[in-house]
């Protein structure tokens, strides 16, 4: 069905079963009133809305007068056209159009329900990438880390070894200096 058809059918969703209401004004804002002084161009113009109007009988979602219907158009008797601004087209709610009604709405918490489901999986798959990301940069850093404070231990010890190698070469030259200064004594 589409929307015009299911807007009609909830403009009577606050009368019930029992009331009738006239559909007139509803036609009269949704389709446009014929403008030919021809009746049959007038019909042609009207085709529209009469369609409209036999669709909605057909349903069975409406109990529309027939008869009714039949005041639409050109009066021979009285030479002018009828439209539904002059003639009110009066209609009541069926059980079957009660029952398409809740089953629309039906449908639409359904939809809704699943689209609200749809967004949070897919925000919760964002925030996932997300985190991976994040935990796979901050292992890529730590590996550098750890890289690096390796790196650094390897050349303290290195600095370290080079040390005291140096400690034992000034110490030798500073024996031997000493030496050449205090030859030993010969007895």
């Amino acid at each position: 069905m589409d929307n015009l058809y299911l807007k009609l059918l909830q403009e009577f969703e606050a009368t019930g079963l029992s009331s009738t209401k006239s559909i007139s004004k509803f036609i009269e804002r949704n389709f446009k009133k014929p403008k030919s002084i021809l009746p049959s161009i007038w019909d042609k113009e009207n085709e529209d809305a009469m369609a409209f109007l036999n669709d909605a009988m057909n349903t069975g979602h409406l109990d529309i007068k027939e008869y009714e219907i039949g005041n639409i158009g050109f009066n021979f008797n009285t030479k002018e056209f009828r439209w539904f601004d002059i003639v009110d087209i009066y209609a009541r709610l069926t059980i079957s159009g009660l029952e398409f009604l809740e089953k629309n709405k039906s449908n639409r918490r359904v939809i809704t329900n699943s689209n609200a489901q749809t967004l949070a999986i897919l925000l919760t798959v964002l925030l996932t990438g997300v985190t991976l990301i994040v935990t796979l940069n901050n292992s890529n850093s730590d590996a550098k880390v750890d890289k690096l404070q390796i790196h650094i231990r390897e050349q303290t010890q290195q600095l370290h070894t080079l040390q005291i190698q140096l400690s034992e070469v000034t110490n030798e030259l500073y024996l031997e200096k000493e030496a050449k200064k205090n030859p030993p004594k010969k007895p």
